[in-house]
């Protein structure tokens, strides 16, 4: 049988304690350690498709342009931000961005060329 007298104790604590999320969007807007947008370094990639092949929505495809060099085209709908593509990516040729507020109306225009 639950005792009713542990649950006041509790609530009168939290209650009176700071609260654990953020006002937003009318609040300050620094978010430490956020996995934001993701931008591609064309420079550094090396083709490998770790990233293609580690992305569980296929939100990334990359194709090769000339002689090792290649593009990265992102679909910002079908990516939950997980960030398995930058963890696995040998080179650091994806990172992450600050930029959240990502959200559209237009399907065709969350793709986006890196």
């Amino acid at each position: 049988m639950k005792q009713p007298g542990k649950v006041l104790p509790l609530a009168l604590k939290l209650f009176v304690s700071k609260p654990a999320t953020v006002s937003y969007p009318a609040g300050d807007k620094q978010f430490p350690d956020i996995r934001g947008k993701i931008i591609f370094d064309i420079d550094l990639c090396i083709g490998c498709m770790a990233c293609v092949r580690d992305c569980p929505t296929g939100a990334i495809e990359i194709t090769k342009i000339a002689d090792k060099r290649y593009k990265a085209v992102m679909h910002l709908d079908r990516c939950v931000f997980c960030g398995q593509c930058v963890d696995v990516c040998p080179r650091d040729a994806l990172q992450y961005t600050a930029e959240f507020e990502l959200a559209g109306f237009d399907r065709n225009k969350m793709t986006f060329e890196m």
